[in-house]
């Protein structure tokens, strides 16, 4: 009203100006909180979150939820959608436990307005689940699509499409939480029930077959998996065509298992044509095509060319880091594997500086304790021992034991990698009693935790055995390498390279025990 008295000359409103001034208020209000208005907001939001900002989108809708409950009331459809959405952008931008935690909440409050076979209370379980394995929780994952795949086959039905979406997530985190075999037969069994419900060309069939096929490989049957994986690609490729995501994506796992299987260079050839057709599919920025890029340089690594590895490699990180940005993560892992060849081919100097430099800028991005942190500090200590500086590297790696045993455990793995590798450093440092020492006790606690027949277990136990012979007791060292050959026969075979080793460093210290001519 003040503002309108001094727009109007000598200060005073005519009842007829204060009655207009009143209805342009009213329709202002009412326009701020007209339903045409909060569908403008709510799609404005997600749009920021679709052009990849998932924190304005998150920000946004928390926003438009507040005007909604305050204008519609917090059980109006429209206010449970916005929370809906605001916590499924919190996830995306990287914040997964409290979007678990809100969508948690969601499912109570839908339960209560919209029941608890409402198919959006149904959607919010999903995406609570979900966001509790993308937390690092995937047993609490598997555990919770589970009972929403029971509570939509009793309420939609077995052949529901959501039923199938759930039991395929139930798999899905099944696999990440460490059982692929269980996975890869619950996605099997699915692919083939999606066939008689959706038909064999469905892309969601087609998902359960990939992913089926990509649980093989984990548990164990790299060949398996890729030859799955040819077979898919081909029905991708006539179903959805050569250039489509999927296919191009069921591709780049056929040369990664071919990789796996022992032929690098057949995936390092698959990947770089991959690349190719992924740069003309999708832009030669686009995040599949530098990842194409990052595995087709790191099989020519592991193909025997360390070299072009590396200088594939560092041109990637100039990309990434143009495109990504300097902290992406896939920017870093493409600085660590450059880091890594560079030190394959024969440049241990460098390779450790490059790793001391990752990890400054891993604990700026990441923080401390973040594990590609602790595991560019290990990559820097062992490349130090490589390049002549055993007595910093040992002291390095027991540092980052302490710094492991902390945030990761005693008994995770990454912990007795660093134990391993400390000890075998204190052995090259010319201590090799307390190596043959710190090696005994650590093969105690992998058998205990590993279980015996552990290649990590049995790589302790070769350490722990060379390093005996080192302190001046051959005798024992050839005795305990000829029961490790025995053992790594039986658990990985004759022929494999760790069995092959044991045996020749059995037959050396046999040697040295003034017996030349002992077999194993």
């Amino acid at each position: 009203m003040a503002e309108l008295a001094r727009r109007v000359p000598g200060g005073t409103p005519t009842d007829q100006e204060v009655h207009r001034f009143h209805m342009l208020w009213d329709a202002a209000a009412e326009s701020i909180t007209s339903p045409h208005t909060f569908d403008a907001r709510h799609e404005a939001a997600r749009q920021q979150g679709e052009a990849g900002n998932p924190s304005a989108a998150a920000a946004a809708f928390a926003e438009l939820v507040k005007d909604q409950t305050r204008a519609l009331g917090a059980d109006h459809p429209d206010t449970l959608d916005a929370r809906h959405e605001a916590a499924y952008w919190q996830g995306e931008a990287g914040n997964p436990n409290a979007a678990a935690a809100a969508f948690a909440e969601l499912v109570k409050d839908r339960t209560r307005v919209q029941g608890a076979d409402h198919p959006e209370t149904f959607d919010a379980r999903h995406e609570a689940a979900r966001q509790q394995g993308e937390a690092g929780n995937p047993n609490t994952a598997a555990a919770a699509f589970a009972e929403l795949a029971k509570d939509q086959t009793r309420a939609l039905g077995a052949d529901h499409p959501d039923t199938l979406t759930s039991r395929f997530e139930v798999a899905y985190w099944q696999g990440e939480a460490g059982n692929p075999s269980a996975a890869a037969a619950a996605l099997t069994e699915l692919a083939k029930d999606q066939t008689r419900v959706q038909g064999a060309d469905h892309p969601d069939t087609l998902t359960s077959r990939h992913e089926a096929a990509r649980q093989q490989g984990e548990a164990g049957n790299p060949n398996t998996a890729a030859a799955a994986l040819t077979e898919l690609v081909k029905d991708r490729t006539r179903a959805l065509g050569a250039d489509h995501p999927g296919t191009l994506t069921s591709r780049f796992e056929v040369a990664y298992w071919q990789g796996e299987a022992g032929n690098p260079s057949a995936a390092a050839a698959a990947l770089t044509e991959l690349a190719k057709d992924r740069t003309r599919a999708l832009g030669a920025d686009h995040p599949d095509t530098l990842t194409s890029r990052h595995e087709a340089a790191h099989w020519q690594g592991e193909a025997g060319n360390p070299s072009a590895a590396a200088a594939a490699l560092t041109e990637l990180v100039k990309d990434r880091t143009r495109v990504q940005g300097a902290d992406h993560p896939d920017t870093l892992a493409s600085r660590h594997m450059a880091a890594y060849w560079q030190g394959e081919a024969g440049d241990p100097t460098a390779a450790s500086a490059a790793f001391a430099e990752l990890a400054k800028d891993q604990t700026r991005a990441l923080g401390a304790d973040h594990p590609d942190t602790l595991t560019s500090r290990h990559m820097a200590a062992y490349w130090q021992g490589e390049a002549g500086g055993p007595n910093a590297a040992a002291a390095a790696l027991t540092e980052l034991v302490k710094d492991r045993t902390r945030v990761q455990g005693a008994d995770h793995p990454e912990t007795f990698d660093a134990r391993h590798e400390a000890a075998r450093q204190q052995g090259e440092a010319g201590n090799p009693s307390a190596a043959a020492a710190a090696f005994a006790e650590l093969v105690k606690d992998r058998t205990r935790v590993q279980g015996a027949d552990h290649p990590g277990t049995l790589a302790s136990r070769h350490e722990a055995a060379h390093w005996q012979g080192e302190a001046g007791d051959p005798d024992a060292a050839a005795a305990a390498l000829t029961e490790l050959v025995k053992d790594r026969t039986r658990a990985l075979g004759a022929d494999h390279p760790d069995t092959l080793a044991s045996r020749h460093m059995a037959a050396y210290w046999q040697g040295e025990t003034g017996n030349p001519n002992a077999t194993v």
